[in-house]
């Protein structure tokens, strides 16, 4: 008889849980190393026919002045990564402090920086972005700067909830009443409990990173011009909808995959951590 290795039941059963997250964050390396193994120069332009559709030559066509769309596609999906990244980072960077301090210190404190996060919460999130761009320049850093402070009230809510929850933990109490600071505790044991919290909502923040990086960049005010993203692709294909519609059709898609693929990440992930299937 011929030996059948099995795996365990629980073994599988975890296995079969971390291959979604597994592939979806391999889809997202091989999003960011794409631009690598383009076919052409996201910005070499050409001598010749213009506004061509797809074909075995170039995959998505080609623009205005010659140059590939599918490898200014992939390096617009890599630019777009990059500047949801800066601004989901400067979201965590303000908004997990200000949350972990509102939630465990509570009482004045915590009135306070809420009340101060509700302000920035009122206001229209792309005219406050469009507004700080205007007065600090127009560049891509400055933009998803703009878009981080933005992001900042949808990081702190969570953050406060989850440092609510966990502070009232028995083993926080337990080295409150052990009179462990405050630092330590909410370095120590505060912080770990709402990480999990704290990566699905980055997570998600990812996907509406990318279309407010899109907006922005669609009015002229992130990427610049001749660098490409998804947005800066579908304003540039503006003037051509009537006879190439690829040129905004095909970013398009790509745009909406990659904020698909955000999403489901982040609903797959938050089941992970939950311990579901």
């Amino acid at each position: 008889m011929t030996a059948v290795a099995v795996l365990p039941a629980g073994r599988t059963h975890n296995l079969s849980r971390f291959s979604g997250v597994l592939v979806l964050g391999a889809v997202v390396v091989l999003l960011l190393l794409a631009p690598m193994f383009a076919p052409y120069p996201p910005n070499q332009t050409a001598l010749g026919p213009s506004l061509q559709g797809p074909s075995w030559s170039h995959l998505f066509g080609i623009d205005e002045v010659g140059r590939d769309l599918f490898s200014r596609t992939l390096s617009g999906v890599r630019t777009s990564l990059a500047a949801a990244s800066l601004a989901v980072g400067v979201a965590l960077l303000i908004g997990v402090p200000l949350g972990v301090l509102s939630g465990y210190l509570r009482g004045f404190a915590d009135g306070a920086i809420t009340r101060a996060v509700g302000v920035l919460q009122t206001m229209p999130g792309l005219i406050l972005a469009m507004a700080i761009v205007g007065a600090t320049g127009r560049s891509l850093v400055h933009a998803m700067i703009a878009i981080g402070i933005v992001f900042v009230p949808r990081i702190y809510r969570v953050v406060r909830a989850s440092a609510l929850a966990t502070g009232a933990q028995t083993y926080v109490e337990a080295a409150r009443s052990m009179g462990s600071p405050g630092w330590r505790i909410m370095t120590g044991h505060v912080l770990p409990g709402i990480l999990p919290a704290v990566l699905v909502q980055a997570t998600v923040t990812m996907a509406v990173a990318v279309l407010s990086e899109a907006s922005l960049s669609f009015v002229g005010l992130g990427v610049q011009p001749p660098s490409a993203s998804l947005g800066t692709l579908i304003a540039e294909s503006d003037d051509y909808l009537g006879r190439a519609n690829h040129l905004a059709v095909l970013p398009g898609v790509a745009m909406v995959f990659v904020v698909l693929l955000f999403t489901a990440f982040a609903t797959r992930l938050r089941r992970l951590l939950e311990g579901k299937r």
